[in-house]
């Protein structure tokens, strides 16, 4: 028995929605049998940044009682220090929102900012948060960064250069604080932008007013666009073979979120229009496979099967995942 792959689908069929009485009595049973893996699972939940909603899921599905301690103790102290975190992640926000608000600044909330801030997983200590992605006018950058600067924020000196071009200005940080603070010229790099226009993103978010804050977010069908974007995409997972259990994690939240709103036809349609489709249906192929999503009406090809066999490959055999990684460099030389 393979012991990584054994890891990796109870990992899956615990993030799962799936929790029918059936689902939960097997899965029991299973975590039971599963004890000398936990060193796997939890090398899998800590790698994709999953493991506070791990623990979540464990917890709803009642599923906890055949854990042994130490991994017990292990998740639940990393949930609740991410409870924490995510607590003064969301001060530092709405903090960052109000006072560019007092210099005439509405800024648009993008991927987890919007997530923090309009709840879009149900349990708020799930989902981990790296930093607040913030997108502003280009014009209005200048004012935006003079007004952060204001409060303490500073960007690292070293590598500006490398922003000149890039879809955010240089991350700035605050010593104390938890997350730097990202403000966004583009929702994605420039030779994307014809898939998420600038002008189309502004026209069709959201304006909220709330506790004296106002901000936007993104429509739902842009969440999703931005999310695939950028793990499957920008960040290289679908080709170089890679499966990101947090962005299939965040895909469920949006869709538990929004449901209908999210527009898949709109989706499938842009996407197509701009040769994307096919990452589109390895993307939503994935999160079939590993979560049963099916909100999005896909059929799925031999190359979507062949891509997803080559990414459980790379899971199961990490000499499958060595190999890959070369002919990816010698594909780019």
């Amino acid at each position: 028995m393979n012991r990584r792959i054994t890891a990796w689908r109870l990992v899956c069929r615990v993030l799962s929605p799936d929790a029918d009485d059936a689902t939960i009595s097997q899965l029991s049973i299973d975590i039971q049998r599963f004890e000398p893996f936990w060193p796997h699972v939890l090398g899998f939940t800590d790698a994709h940044l999953v493991t506070a909603a791990f623990w979540a899921a464990l917890i709803r599905k009642g599923v906890l009682t055949n854990i042994p301690n130490e991994p017990q103790q292990y998740m639940s102290s990393l949930y609740q220090l991410n409870a924490r975190r995510n607590g003064s992640l969301s001060t530092q926000l709405e903090e960052a929102i109000r006072v560019l608000n007092g210099c005439g600044i509405v800024p648009v909330l993008l991927k987890g900012a919007a997530y923090l801030k309009e709840g879009i997983y149900r349990d708020p200590a799930a989902r981990i948060f790296s930093d607040l992605d913030l997108l502003i006018r280009e014009a209005e950058i200048p004012m935006a960064l003079e007004t952060l600067n204001g409060i303490g924020y500073r960007a690292n000196e070293e590598g500006l250069d490398y922003y000149t071009e890039h879809r955010h200005v240089p991350p700035i940080f605050r010593p104390g604080d938890y997350g730097a603070i990202e403000l966004h010229r583009r929702c994605v790099r420039r030779n994307l932008e014809h898939v998420l226009q600038h002008e189309a993103v502004w026209e069709s978010s959201v304006e909220k007013n709330r506790e004296g804050m106002q901000y936007r977010v993104l429509s739902p069908t842009h969440m999703v666009m931005l999310s695939f974007l950028h793990s499957h995409i920008i960040d290289r997972f679908g080709e170089t073979f890679t499966i990101g259990l947090r962005p299939i994690q965040d895909l469920l939240a949006l869709d538990t979120a929004y449901g209908r709103l999210i527009d898949w036809d709109e989706i499938h349609a842009q996407l197509n229009e701009r040769g994307l489709r096919k990452r589109l249906q390895e993307y939503l192929l994935i999160a079939n496979r590993l979560i049963g999503f099916r909100a999005s009406p896909s059929r799925f090809g031999g190359r979507e099967w062949a891509h997803y066999g080559l990414s459980v490959a790379r899971i199961r055999w990490p000499k499958i995942e060595k190999l890959t990684n070369r002919l990816l460099v010698r594909q780019r030389s």
